[in-house]
C-alpha cells in the first residue's frame, strides 16, 4: 500500500522529536498538489486519512504540544502503543481507526471524524485560507525555506524505508 504524504511527513520530522499541526500537514497537500480546495470537506478528507490510512503496526496520536501549545500529530510505531488516557476515535462505516486524541484537544470525546475535522476548521479555518500553515513565536505564519526542504524530503522519500 502506498504510504501517504502524511505520514512521510510525521516519519521525516521524527528526526526532530514533534509532532505536526493540521495546518502544516494541509500545507504540505497544498504544495504537492495532493489537495486544491481550502474548505471544510478536505480538511475531513485529510482528518479521515490520518485516522484510516496508517501503515500497518502505526498509530498516531493528536495531542497538545506543550512547547507549542497546539494540537500536533505524532506517529507511535509497534510495539509501542497510545497512552490509555487518549481517546480513539471511531472510524467511518466501521473502518479501523488508529487515530486516538488528548482530552486537551477536544471539550468532548471526538464522535467522529467529522466532528474533529469541524473543530479543526473552526480552529484553523482563517490560517488555511490565508495559506499560513507553519506555526512560529506563537502564530502561524507562511512557509519557510526549511518547511519546504522538510516536504519535499517528505514526499520524494521512497514508500519501502518505513515499511
Amino acid at each position: 500500500m502506498k504510504q501517504p504524504l502524511w505520514f512521510k511527513l510525521l516519519e521525516e520530522n521524527r528526526k526532530a522529536r514533534y509532532g505536526l499541526t493540521l495546518p502544516f500537514l494541509f500545507g504540505a497537500y497544498l504544495r504537492q498538489g495532493v489537495e486544491t480546495d481550502i474548505s471544510e470537506q478536505a480538511v475531513e478528507k485529510l482528518v479521515a486519512s490520518i485516522a484510516e490510512e496508517a501503515p500497518d503496526g502505526v498509530s498516531v496520536t493528536l495531542r497538545v504540544c506543550d512547547r507549542l501549545e497546539e494540537p500536533v500529530f505524532t506517529s507511535v510505531h509497534a510495539p509501542y502503543k497510545p497512552s490509555q488516557l487518549l481517546t480513539k476515535v471511531p472510524g467511518r462505516d466501521g473502518a479501523i481507526c488508529t487515530l486516538y486524541v488528548e482530552p486537551k484537544v477536544m471539550t468532548e470525546k471526538p464522535g467522529s471524524i467529522a466532528e474533529l475535522a469541524e473543530v479543526f476548521w473552526s480552529r484553523y479555518q482563517t490560517e488555511l485560507q490565508e495559506e499560513r500553515f507553519s506555526y512560529s513565536q506563537g502564530r502561524f505564519v507562511q512557509f519557510a525555506p526549511e518547511d519546504h526542504a522538510l516536504i519535499d524530503r517528505a514526499a520524494s522519500r521512497e514508500d519501502e524505508e518505513w515499511a
